[in-house]
């Protein structure tokens, strides 16, 4: 935590400081007045881009905001010096070196898969040789890496701060050793960036900037139209941007197209599309994937909200041993589908009116499954920009690592309407299905939404330096 004071007099920086930090700022009633009124009458809205803006939680930090002057000891800040990287011990290791998946361990992971080299990562905590380690963390095996390793090892240590723990045991003290299946062997990422006038700028822009500078992983970029003749084999994740129309990709690709994109994916491939992209395949007339768009499946969104519920006792099952042991445990009623007595043409309206009432520039809590490997390294929860209409629901088989929180703590900061409220609550916001050999992973919006969003970025970084090795099992020399 840090804290900021602006001197008295300062006006101008004042207004900025509580521009960029603010966490919640809040319009005045008239003009919420004025923009109902609009919406219900007109169908139209007068706000322009975003309704929050925030970079304590668009950067994922922990900060506090007072309205009076804090007495704390403060020191300026003149230089920010970067963590210094080493190789534990020096020597080289009995058999391999573990370094944490945070920020600098995935820089570091990154230039370790784009130079060949090979990395497993955790399933499970666990701990050796008096540390402990979360799941995530990364294993490079001595005898899976070319006899010059260690060399290899300092200069990225020096150039990304990471810290290399040299082991000399595969015998953990708690959880799982070294040497067994729960330390997944990590795939070169070979990406395919998709572009084209269908796709949005902005977004094609931050993935591209996320890639080359941030990653500094190398991909190569193709149209979408050329998806449906162009041999995707030298590829194994394939990440589809946002684009303005979620049809435009059936109208570019064709029916062949799509079929060649489905063949590629059940092949071994990682299938990653964002936002509209996203909706397209979720389309129940796309046939690509188990994910529906909410507006579609309304005569069973019973059936999807007592999947979530199904989803919420796993973590934490409750258990009478008595009743188990006795025989006399009641079956579950949310293993019971119920069915919905509203018309469905009301169904219908009441979601074209809630679609009405969208998310505009709205930050909202996505609570994160931390077992899952999407997740890994992003905590329980992160805050996400959301700008559209478009709700995604998800039930087994499909797992759901990211979804929208309950309606209590959804809203986070920024504009939301208790129509848009009601129907993004416990909806999906980022999917992972198997189809074939390949998998298919879907996010409702933009992860890297200017480039600025961090915890959702860390989610679309940890499908693509991760997936292809948990996610996908393609043949041998694919």
């Amino acid at each position: 935590m840090g804290t900021m004071y602006v001197p008295a007099g300062s006006r101008c920086s004042a207004r900025l400081a509580r521009a960029i930090l603010e966490f919640d700022p809040r319009m005045l009633s008239s003009f919420l007045e004025e923009e109902r009124k609009s919406l219900e009458k007109e169908q139209d809205s007068k706000l322009y881009d975003v309704t929050a803006w925030s970079l304590p939680l668009a950067y994922g930090i922990e900060a506090y905001w007072s309205a009076e002057r804090t007495q704390v000891s403060a020191v300026a800040v003149t230089a920010i010096e970067r963590p210094r990287g080493m190789v534990e011990g020096g020597g080289p290791a009995a058999f391999g070196y573990l370094f944490i998946y945070d920020d600098r361990g995935v820089e570091a992971l990154a230039g370790l898969l784009q130079r060949g080299f090979k990395v497993r990562a955790a399933k499970e905590p666990f701990a050796l040789e008096n540390h402990s380690y979360a799941r995530g963390t990364l294993l490079v095996r001595v005898n899976e890496n070319p006899p010059e390793l260690l060399a290899s090892l300092g200069p990225v240590a020096d150039s990304t701060g990471v810290v290399f723990r040299a082991v000399g045991t595969a015998l953990s003290t708690a959880g799982p050793d070294l040497g067994g299946n729960d330390f997944v062997l990590l795939q070169q990422p070979r990406i395919l960036l998709v572009g084209g006038s269908e796709v949005g700028t902005t977004g094609f822009g931050a993935l591209w900037h996320l890639l080359d500078r941030g990653l500094r992983i190398r991909a190569t970029t193709m149209p979408l139209g050329a998806l449906a003749s162009a041999d995707l084999r030298p590829y194994n994740i394939l990440v589809l941007p946002s684009v303005g129309d979620p049809q435009s990709v059936m109208r570019t690709l064709g029916k062949g197209g799509v079929g060649r994109l489905q063949e590629w994916v059940e092949g071994g491939g990682t299938l990653v599309a964002l936002g509209n992209a996203a909706g397209f395949f979720a389309d129940t007339a796309s046939g690509f994937s188990g994910v529906r768009l909410r507006q579609q499946v309304l005569k069973d969104l019973d059936l999807y909200k007592r999947a979530v519920e199904l989803e919420q006792k796993a973590e934490k099952p409750p258990i009478d041993s008595a009743a188990l042991w006795s025989g006399t445990l009641p079956v579950s009623d949310t293993a019971r589908a119920a069915k919905s007595e509203a018309n469905e043409k009301d169904l219908a309206m009441q979601d074209e009116r809630a679609r009405l009432f969208m998310p505009r520039g709205a930050i909202l809590r996505v609570d994160l499954d931390e077992e899952h490997w999407l997740s890994y390294g992003a905590g329980k929860s992160v805050p996400a920009l959301i700008f559209g209409s478009q709700a995604l629901v998800s039930r087994y088989p499909v797992r759901t690592p990211a979804r929208f929180a309950g309606t209590d703590g959804l809203r986070l900061s920024g504009l939301l309407w208790p129509e848009a409220r009601d129907r993004w609550a416990r909806t999906a916001y980022a999917t992972r299905e198997s189809r074939g050999r390949g998998q298919i992973i879907l996010f409702s919006g933009d992860p890297v939404f200017r480039g600025f969003f961090l915890g959702t970025e860390r989610l679309l970084v940890n499908a693509l330096l991760l997936g292809p090795g948990f996610g996908a099992n393609p043949p041998v020399g694919w």
